[in-house]
């Protein structure tokens, strides 16, 4: 039994770059003799096995055919007899399939330290083009590495898989995974523009066709922060019932849709009046915000707007208003009245606090 270090530790300890975790790969073993060393079985697909001390994952070493449609039509063949060579053959890129054995020396098949050299992304072989996912992963990879070029080769093996429809089979659970990967990255906005190139973002994301405005917009915002909220910044061209229906089809986790919603909204807002509101409008769109039981997501929402948007004064003060509204309570004797006459009362306190909070804004 051989075991190698392979994937993205050994790629990154090239770079000189932080490992985040290690994956190792069991050649010439059986899921008997790891059960009997101690690890724990997790794959389903294909033997996957936790350490019983570090609990880092280990896979034997294994084949794939391919036997349907999408990223999951495969059957995977794992044995004793598979080879090293045999199993990095399968993997997505060059700079992805060098492994290094127990005594530190590295093994690479396909020139993966090459590419890392001259900074290239290049598929391992044409088994690429039998899994759409790789593309999409190939699209991350150039997120995170934006100085990387993408070879020619392997361009026209993702513009196949677009043509040939393979890409169409990709869950939108799936590709969320990818996403939430890319927000990390150094240079998220290339995720964008890399889909957009090879044919793909208009499959993946169809309804947002200014991919343009949709590049910059993440570009700008990724300088503030690196987090899942950089999607709420797609597609404020919309309409935003429109654009509402279509993030519901991408079905991204909820609080993101949410806030996805919310600052599409300030936003829209702002570029229709400058949040030149009455007293009684903004208690509204402070109602239809849920400023009152989320504050902290409204500050957040509006912090996500202005660093994507001309600097604007009107939001901090927006902001403040909402701070002033969130101290506002009911009278105590309003304990004897009825649930409306309670919301009454409270409104009437927190149009007579914002009316005179709104005096000292900026005109």
């Amino acid at each position: 039994m051989q075991i190698y270090l392979v994937g993205g530790a050994v790629r990154d300890e090239l770079l000189d770059m932080p490992i985040k975790e290690r994956d190792w790969v069991v050649v010439g073993s059986t899921p008997q003799e790891m059960l009997r060393r101690g690890f724990k079985q997790v794959g389903k697909d294909f033997p996957v096995f936790l350490h019983p001390k570090t609990k880092e994952e280990y896979a034997l070493a294994r084949t794939e055919r391919k036997t349907g449609h999408g990223y999951d039509g495969f059957t995977v063949h794992a044995d004793a007899s598979v080879s090293l060579q045999e199993d990095l053959e399968r993997r997505d890129l060059t700079i992805n399939a060098i492994a290094k054995n127990e005594a530190g020396e590295l093994i690479d098949f396909f020139g993966g330290r090459k590419d890392l050299n001259e900074k290239v992304l290049r598929h391992v072989s044409d088994a690429f083009i039998e899994d759409p996912l790789r593309l999409v992963r190939l699209c991350r990879f150039q997120a995170r590495f934006p100085t990387f070029s993408i070879h020619s080769s392997t361009i026209d093996l993702c513009k196949k898989i677009v043509d040939s429809g393979e890409i169409d089979y990709l869950t939108p659970e799936r590709v969320w995974l990818e996403w939430q990967k890319v927000f990390s990255a150094s240079g998220p906005e290339r995720f964008i523009e890399t889909l957009d190139s090879l044919g793909a973002w208009q499959v993946l994301m169809p309804a947002f066709t200014d991919t343009k405005q949709d590049s910059q917009r993440v570009l700008m915002a990724s300088k503030f922060y690196h987090s899942e909220y950089l999607f709420c910044v797609l597609g404020w061209y919309l309409d935003y019932e429109d654009r509402k229906k279509q993030l519901q089809k991408l079905r991204i986790p909820k609080d993101i849709l949410q806030m996805s919603l919310i600052t599409h909204s300030i936003f829209l807002n702002w570029k229709q009046n400058a949040f030149n509101f009455s007293a009684e409008a903004l208690l509204v769109k402070f109602q239809q915000w849920d400023v009152y039981r989320r504050q902290e997501r409204f500050i957040q929402a509006c912090q996500i707007v202005q660093n994507v948007v001309p600097k604007h004064h009107r939001f901090q003060e927006i902001v403040a208003a909402a701070n002033t509204l969130s101290a506002v309570k009911p009278d105590s004797q309003t304990r004897a009245l009825t649930g409306q006459e309670i919301a009454e009362n409270l409104y009437k306190k927190r149009l007579i606090a914002l009316s005179q909070h709104m005096k000292s804004w900026v005109k």
